[in-house]
């Protein structure tokens, strides 16, 4: 899970594990990139707006690195060309924050 907001990527976390979810966190672009360089993720949760870097150009990276990755985006701020913009390189789904447990579940299971 990769959002700036910590009690959010925390709390979406913690859900997740309650679900039987393994779960890492970052909080911003250059750490998200460090973990999958390292370890390889069934899915990553992204958000696009980070304090480092912007979340299409990790969505870019994490694409180059891993091809074919299941990326799922969320954003309180993004517009519909923003979403279309991450689905074309190759996001699996796209999401306004809040987004609800409910919602992520069958994209990522």
């Amino acid at each position: 899970i990769v959002d700036d907001e910590e009690r959010l990527a925390l709390r979406l976390a913690e859900r997740l594990r309650i679900r039987g979810f393994a779960t890492a966190t970052a909080f911003n672009g250059d750490s998200a990139l460090a973990l999958v360089k390292s370890e390889r993720y069934d899915t990553i949760i992204l958000d696009l707006r980070l304090p480092d870097t912007d979340g299409l150009e990790v969505l870019r990276q994490i694409m180059l690195m891993e091809p074919g990755s299941s990326v799922v985006v969320i954003s309180g701020h993004a517009s519909e060309s923003e979403f279309q913009a991450c689905l074309s390189l190759g996001a699996k789904a796209c999401f306004q924050k809040p987004v609800k447990i409910d919602d992520i579940l069958p994209v990522i299971s």
